[in-house]
């Protein structure tokens, strides 16, 4: 009995936008009375984590007057917990800086809370910036010298594709540099027979609850026609003036550009990261739609995929 349930939950979980047990209200902001909005944020901030942003309203991450009302209730109830003015409008500014969700909101219990211990300081780098490390802790711009026993460096975080090109993989022809933007088949690229990126580019990754088993289905499935079919190898096929991850790439586009997260600076589209091609990394347009274009595309004996023999 346990394993059916357990059977029903990972199959609703292909059926949500984020590969979770819970999903979206069906019913749209302007269905809600504005208290009747109030109420369901209340309860969702009450439970916390991801339900927050991905058990409201769906049309939060592509409509602006959605997006605004949603970053107004979070911001007062951030607000409503730091004591200081100053801070307040540092962590949670009365005019929304960003779209709300276009960069990764903390999944927090009591983050915003400990800015109001005595022992714990606020320093705007983009006001006041680090002029040098000293061996007592950090000099800012201001001629102030900060104490500390730890100094935790957490830059460069150069999301999804990062750790990809930096791996010295050898392909079977010359691919364009990376800079130039990845284009992927979400799970293979042209030139590297047999090579699967599982939760990674241009899948719904950052955006879903992963490794989700229906990128690894689909690679197993894949095996499993090559092999059936006599062939050894597989990779996307290749044609003059149609290519299929050229397609799926301006398909990602096309979906992320209805969304918020070009409007923002975020690792989300690699925009942290000076000097990187600004381009959408994830498949956003749910993992409901993507697992069922998983399932489409194996239908079609995995369409885009050319297969062949290791001697052709």
């Amino acid at each position: 009995m346990l394993k059916e349930e357990q059977l029903k939950v990972f199959d609703y979980q292909t059926k949500t936008f984020g590969g979770h047990s819970y999903s979206f209200t069906e019913r749209g902001i302007s269905d809600f009375s504005p208290e009747e909005r109030k109420e369901l944020y209340e309860q969702l901030f009450a439970r916390g984590g991801f339900i927050p942003l991905l058990c409201g309203f769906r049309e939060v991450y592509t409509d602006d007057d959605a997006n605004d009302w949603v970053y107004a209730f979070w911001r007062n109830k951030v607000r409503a917990r730091i004591n200081d003015p100053w801070l307040q409008e540092k962590l949670a500014p009365t005019v929304k800086p960003d779209p709300y969700a276009a960069r990764r909101p903390p999944l927090e219990q009591n983050y915003y809370d400990v800015f109001n211990q005595s022992n714990v300081s606020l320093i705007d780098v983009n006001e006041n910036g680090i002029s040098q490390v000293t061996p007592k802790g950090i000099r800012t711009a201001d001629g102030v010298e900060h104490e500390f026993d730890v100094i935790v460096l957490a830059t460069g975080f150069d999301a999804i594709t990062g750790s990809m090109t930096q791996i010295d993989i050898r392909v079977l022809k010359a691919q364009p540099s990376s800079t130039n933007g990845l284009r992927l088949l979400a799970r293979m690229t042209t030139n590297s027979p047999n090579m699967f990126f599982v939760y990674a580019t241009h899948g719904p990754t950052a955006f879903s609850n992963g490794p989700t088993e229906i990128q690894s289905d689909w690679v197993i499935h894949c095996i499993q026609y090559m092999r059936a079919h006599g062939h050894s190898r597989v990779h996307p096929k290749v044609h003059p003036k149609k290519e299929a991850q050229a397609e799926y790439t301006k398909l990602v586009n096309d979906i992320g550009n209805k969304g918020m997260w070009s409007k923002a600076k975020s690792w989300y589209t690699g925009a942290n990261i000076p000097g990187k091609t600004i381009q959408h990394l994830n498949f956003t347009g749910g993992l409901d739609v993507y697992a069922e274009m998983c399932r489409e595309n194996e239908e079609k004996g995995f369409e885009g995929c050319e297969f062949s023999s290791r001697n052709a």
